[in-house]
């Protein structure tokens, strides 16, 4: 799947939803352990952003990545085996609760921190307090601060959702392939 910035620019809040479960989809299932450590790099990101007091990130961007390929002929996972084995517990009580947990058969370690990456990009416009010639600014980047909250608050919807109805989530993975082919 390839989109430019411009189909990002039209999309609604919605939407981008929907574009977030998309990417959480490997082309096989969806990825919901990843979730969680995504949620805690962009959390600490958030803690460090709102210490700085003079930098403004106008245009940057930020980059989410996971990998996308699960070994399973050997259930491989880079997570100790104390959170795998716990990892293991809390999936057994999922799939107790969850008739479709056939859709993570992948590790669900709670950190998988080996596995995602939440990186800041683009800085060409990036600036700070004295930086040539620029005006003084105080206070942390307020506009990228609300976009990291948003960004967390709808993947933790995301997450909330698709242990109250994971069908749901098929559904929007589903109509993302079929407008693909379109």
């Amino acid at each position: 799947m390839c989109r430019n910035k411009y189909y990002g620019l039209k999309l609604c809040e919605e939407g981008f939803k929907e574009e977030l479960i998309t990417f959480l989809h490997n082309g096989q299932q969806f990825r919901t352990e990843l979730i969680e450590p995504l949620l805690h790099k962009l959390r600490k990101l958030h803690k460090v952003i709102e210490k700085q007091h003079s930098f403004r990130f106008y245009s940057s961007s930020l980059l989410l990545m996971y990998e996308g390929h699960i070994d399973e002929t050997t259930n491989s996972c880079c997570c100790s085996a104390k959170e795998q084995e716990n990892g293991r517990s809390k999936q057994d009580q999922v799939s107790r609760n969850n008739s479709s947990s056939h859709l993570n058969k992948s590790c669900q370690c709670p950190s998988h921190r080996c596995k995602v990456d939440v990186r800041m990009i683009d800085f060409a416009h990036t600036t700070h307090s004295g930086f040539s010639g620029d005006r003084t600014r105080t206070g942390p980047d307020t506009g990228y601060l609300f976009g990291l909250r948003n960004l967390i608050r709808l993947l933790d919807e995301i997450q909330e959702n698709y242990h109250k109805s994971p069908g749901e989530l098929e559904e929007v993975i589903i109509n993302a392939d079929k407008s693909q082919v379109n």
